[in-house]
């Protein structure tokens, strides 16, 4: 019983982990966001005072950095994808080997008890 509260405890703290991970990988998609804004907002600003040919250019780099920001964002979302497959598969493995353990336990009980029956026996 107390094994099993342990394992327990393990699958709460990888799942635990699971979720900070996915906060963490959601805070740092938001921030590369608030970038990407920024900086499209910013080249914005530029062409509008210059020349035709600049803004043109403007709207092409804005175009590349919003591109590359979603990439990264995609590859953070994989990321976080793959970390709570990984994850989940753990809490899995920990789950089986709970229940493997009980099986044991169980047949442990029931040899004991077994042999306690044939020792008993054996006095009488």
């Amino acid at each position: 019983p107390k094994r099993h509260r342990t394992l327990d405890g393990a699958d709460a703290v990888v799942l635990r982990e699971a979720e900070e991970a996915a906060r963490s990988i959601r805070s740092q998609v938001a921030v590369e966001r608030s970038r990407a804004l920024e900086a499209a907002g910013n080249l914005r600003e530029a062409a509008s005072r210059v020349a035709e040919g600049e803004a043109a250019r403007a709207r092409s780099e804005a175009m590349r950095l919003t591109t590359e920001a979603q990439e990264e964002a995609e590859q953070i979302r994989q990321a976080a994808r793959r970390e709570v497959a990984h994850l989940s598969s753990e809490a899995a493995r920990l789950r089986a080997e709970v229940a493997a353990e009980q099986r044991q336990l169980t047949t442990l009980k029931e040899q004991t008890r077994a042999a306690e029956a044939a020792a008993a026996a054996a006095v009488a």
